[in-house]
């Protein structure tokens, strides 16, 4: 968050991961913008677009010309936390970009997302979200005070690696919410003081696990994990939600050497760090719940140009 960036510098050790956002953008004959997403819409602007994060990214480009947009993603891109809307908003940027014949490398990328959907459209959320789905693979990022972002990529071994990706599981909570108004209570609930020295340590211990991995060492990454999901607790994360803890509890009962709900917390996706051994027990214990194996991706957003060519002759 800006408000503790600016003050601090902020960092986070995160990863793409197999799941996807998948986005097409075909110029029109006419000036209207039609958007398919879980619905089909025709505007003939993009000011009267009505999903504010799409709208953002029509705006931040001052787009101009008629376009057929088409928006499908693995996962719901609404209080997931997995940053799946700012995962649409790169993906749409990306696309629009390349339409238009131009092209931004990802840093530009996702620092052009990040402001449309956190200052055209007002969401109230951390700029991080933007940036894996923009560089793609593992990585350590470092936002400082002066709005710049370091980038880091952490090369494991294929072999690491590998044994890393088997042990990652996402749950579905069951829960959704809204980031911005998850965030916004946490503030009122939590002081500014004890808010500040909760992310310090989370910076810190993204510090910590990025030097870890870098040196191939998986042995403490259940145990960050674990800080991480009490850090949360002490945000305010569990939103007054007790099953989101027995999920926690449950996970490590089952197994898991670590687990952490994601995002800005009171429900959305959790990530488990649990041994293959383990993992029959997992989905025993939460049968009733989407239990996904996920991986590392090392690619962040591309834009492919398709050929319509043919489509249709005889």
């Amino acid at each position: 968050m800006p408000s503790f960036y600016k003050k601090m510098n902020g960092g986070v050790v995160s990863t793409a991961i197999d799941k996807f956002v998948f986005v097409t953008a075909k110029w029109r004959r006419d000036s209207k913008i039609r958007l398919v997403t879980h619905s089909e819409q025709l505007f003939s602007t993009w000011h009267k677009i009505s999903d504010p994060i799409l709208r953002s990214v029509f705006q931040s480009l001052n787009w101009r010309g008629g376009v057929d947009v088409s928006i499908m993603s693995d996962v719901t891109s609404s209080g997931s936390g997995l940053g799946a809307s700012s995962a649409v908003a790169v993906g749409l940027f990306n696309a629009l970009v390349q339409l238009a014949g131009h092209f931004l490398e990802p840093n530009e990328l996702a620092a052009r997302a990040a402001h449309a959907e956190m200052i055209i459209a007002g969401r109230e959320i951390g700029k991080q979200d933007a940036y894996p789905p923009a560089f793609g693979g593992l990585r350590h990022y470092r936002f400082l005070s002066n709005e710049t972002v370091e980038c880091r990529g952490l090369d494991l071994s294929p072999d690491v690696q590998a044994e890393l990706s088997s042990w990652l599981m996402l749950l579905d909570s069951g829960y959704r919410r809204d980031a911005s108004k998850t965030l916004a209570t946490q503030r009122v609930l939590v002081s500014p003081v004890a808010r500040d020295e909760v992310l310090a340590r989370m910076v810190h211990l993204a510090e910590d696990l990025a030097l870890d991995l870098e040196r191939s060492d998986l042995s403490n990454v259940g145990n960050y994990f674990d800080e991480a999901w009490h850090l949360k607790e002490r945000l305010g994360a569990l939103d007054g939600k007790p099953e989101l803890a027995e999920i926690y509890n449950r996970a490590k009962r089952c197994g898991a050497l670590g687990a952490k709900i994601l995002g800005a917390g009171g429900g959305g996706y959790f990530l488990f760090l649990a041994p293959p051994s383990a993992h029959a027990q997992l989905q025993d214990a939460f049968h009733s719940k989407a239990l996904h194996k996920v991986s590392i991706h090392s690619e962040g957003s591309r834009a492919d140009k398709i050929d319509y060519s043919g489509v249709g002759a005889s």
